[in-house]
């Protein structure tokens, strides 16, 4: 048999399986788009002239790793499933005398046909949207854009590289699976039903302890570290314990269903019921993937687009004013000291009319216990992230200035705020020194926007005299021989916008200067709110475009899970529903039976995905605040916009798919 006959025999086994193979290599096309505009925009040279441009390109090429991988194990289903709706014919070729040989051919073809489609396809796609990807992430990070259209040839040479040698993988696969059925399994294998599984409650526990034991984690993260240790460990139990229950949960809803007579035996359900039976654990994994690929994508864009929508509020948490200045001494100083005088002086004409917001601190850090903080190191540091933490002092006269009050302490009275944290004792300490009385615990204070960029706990201490509350730990020293005490004076002031960027690097040339004349002042850093706006929008909106793409990629895998799933379980049943027609089986109870269906598995996917997401919440939230993002009410709102759009989403590819079901089941479409 010569190579014209086989590919006539492939075309036409394509054209008469148009109903998979069409969304397949649609699939593969988009993905490979995909890949290609990721990989155009890594390599984009804006990006490199751009400050913080590495970390977006360092963003970009995970993307690009994920989809890779994603797609390799996405195709490789896909593949399978093929395989299995196309056994038959398969396995009549082997009857009607075509040896493996003859048959590893016809797979080879199929496979370059549809490779080389695909990706041919899927480049000149990617190439044509290409510029738009570009202008819609330069929009995002806020830079200027060009409309001149380029073709990255390397960026075609990786991408067609990529994506060929993972046709190659499903060609070996396809083949090695080729020479090990034998031809009568090749006949029955689509039409072959599952037996029952043992130890069916086992697995059902299990799968309850890894959601519980995931959910309790996740609602009880107390810190951004704690919530970053646990959200992998987390994902991985709520993976498998999707699969768990969705695969064991199925086979017992339908023992249950089944032993339920009145319920069982109605021609409502009948059918659905047994060939959901039919079909049991296959039926839990596809949709399991279906629930983690919706839940994948509710946590991605969710947490994604609210870091982008409160870009500006973070922004203004970080930078709490145009200026912000901070230098550190090696000894305790006070606001009246000289040295004090001499910086305020240096700082004042830049600040023109604006009033000058300053105060200094002395910082401590340790690990808090229920009697203050501990300075010296402890081996429960390294583990117990929700204590360890700083102490900033402040004077008593210092805090009356900032915020107009008239306080009065006694020597051993002292206020608190703190920050990120809960302090329940009565008195405080530093590193078991003289403790404190604490008159009050304040509701709010105007610290500095530094202290919101952190992550862990943080406690404000006002108290009479810094020196004297320092005493206990001012002689300590960490590993390296240095102070466990930092002192630092902090000033804060306003100018117009447009003068901002250029005051913050005169005044900062100014500041090394005077860094140099003391030699008890050790660093000196002068921000400007404007020129680190960019850097923001440069981060969240590289998040959100990354985001965007690897969300599109994942609702494609899951609506063409769902097709298929539809498609593959139209053709198992129509034999069925085509006998039960000649019974007197009417197409309206034909209808019938396919809502019931429908509503009794097809949505749990959905369910469970918006469960995942209720609880994911407490660990996202956390997770921002790495990034220095602390409104949860927006992560909540944004949560139930997307789990709203996800859900409308799936109601429409539901629809689609459903039809194709009731009319292959119906006999309305050729199988």
């Amino acid at each position: 048999m010569g190579i014209w006959f086989y590919s006539r025999l492939v075309l036409n086994g394509m054209r008469g399986n148009r109903r998979l193979y069409a969304p397949y290599v649609l699939t593969g096309g988009v993905m490979v788009a995909i890949y290609y505009v990721l990989d155009y925009l890594v390599n984009l040279p804006l990006l490199l002239q751009m400050r913080g441009g590495t970390i977006l390109q360092e963003m970009l090429s995970v993307g690009l790793g994920v989809i890779a991988i994603f797609s390799a194990l996405f195709m490789y289903y896909t593949d399978a499933f093929m395989v299995r709706q196309r056994s038959r014919e398969f396995g009549l070729y082997h009857v009607l005398g075509m040896g493996k040989g003859n048959l590893a051919v016809m797979m080879a073809l199929e496979k370059l046909v549809t490779g080389a489609v695909a990706i041919v396809g899927g480049l000149v796609t990617g190439i044509a949207l290409s510029k738009g990807a570009e202008l819609v992430l330069l929009n995002l990070i806020h830079q200027k854009v060009s409309f001149d259209l380029a073709i990255d040839t390397m960026s075609v040479l990786r991408t067609g590289a990529v994506y060929g040698g993972i046709y190659l993988l499903l060609l070996g696969v396809a083949l090695v699976r080729a020479k090990m059925l034998r031809p009568l399994e090749w006949m029955t294998t689509a039409q072959k039903g599952e037996k029952i599984p043992r130890r069916i409650w086992p697995a059902t526990l299990l799968g309850f302890v890894l959601l519980g034991g995931a959910y309790y984690f996740a609602a009880t993260v107390e810190s951004p570290l704690s919530a970053l240790s646990v959200f992998f460990v987390a994902v991985v139990a709520v993976m498998m314990a999707t699969y768990l229950l969705m695969m064991s949960g199925s086979v017992v809803l339908c023992r249950l269903l089944q032993k339920n007579k009145k319920y069982y035996y109605n021609k409502r359900h009948y059918v659905s019921v047994s060939s959901m039976a039919f079909r049991m654990r296959r039926n839990g994994a596809g949709l399991a993937s279906i629930c983690i690929l919706m839940t994948m994508v509710l946590v991605m864009i969710s947490s994604t687009a609210s870091l982008y929508a409160g870009a500006e509020d973070s922004i203004v948490t970080r930078y709490p004013r145009g200026i912000n200045v901070g230098v550190g001494f090696d000894s305790a100083v006070n606001m009246e000291s000289d040295v004090v005088k001499q910086l305020q002086q240096t700082i004042q004409p830049y600040a023109g009319q604006a009033q000058l917001d300053n105060w200094c601190d002395a910082t401590v850090a340790g690990m808090f216990t229920d009697a203050g903080l501990t300075a010296q190191y402890s081996g429960d540091m390294a583990v117990n992230y929700n204590k360890v933490g700083f102490v900033n002092i402040i004077s008593l006269s210092d805090y009356n200035r900032q915020t107009g009050q008239n306080t009065v302490l006694q020597q051993d009275e002292c206020l608190i705020y703190p920050l990120r944290m809960e302090y329940t004792g009565d008195t405080f300490s530093l590193n078991g020194g003289t403790p404190y009385r604490i008159k009050q615990v304040l509701k709010d204070y105007p610290h500095n926007g530094n202290q919101d960029s952190l992550i862990t706990p943080t406690l404000y201490l006002i108290v009479p005299d810094v020196q004297a509350a320092t005493k206990d730990v001012a002689q300590l020293t960490n590993s390296h021989g240095n102070s466990l005490v930092s002192y630092h004076y902090y000033c804060q002031f306003d100018v117009p916008e447009e003068q901002e960027e250029e005051c913050a690097r005169q005044l900062k040339e100014k500041l090394d200067e005077f860094q140099q004349q003391n030699p008890l002042v050790y660093y000196n850093m002068c921000e400007s709110r404007q020129a680190n706006r960019q850097s923001f929008f440069e981060t969240y909106g590289g998040l959100l475009f990354l985001g965007l793409a690897l969300s599109a990629v994942f609702l494609i895998a899951a609506v063409l899970i769902i097709y298929y799933k539809q498609l593959s379980e139209g053709y198992e049943d129509c034999r069925r529903f085509a006998i039960l027609q000649k019974v007197g089986m009417s197409r309206r109870d034909i209808k019938s039976s396919v809502n019931s269906q429908v509503l009794t598995l097809f949505f749990s996917p959905l369910i469970l995905a918006g469960t995942h997401l209720i609880f994911s919440y407490f660990l996202v939230q956390k997770m921002l605040m790495l990034f220095g993002f602390t409104n949860g009410a927006l992560v909540a709102v944004v949560m139930l916009l997307c789990y709203g759009a996800v859900g409308l989403f799936y109601l429409l590819v539901y629809k689609l798919t459903a039809g194709s079901y009731y009319r292959i089941v119906s006999g309305q479409s050729s199988i």
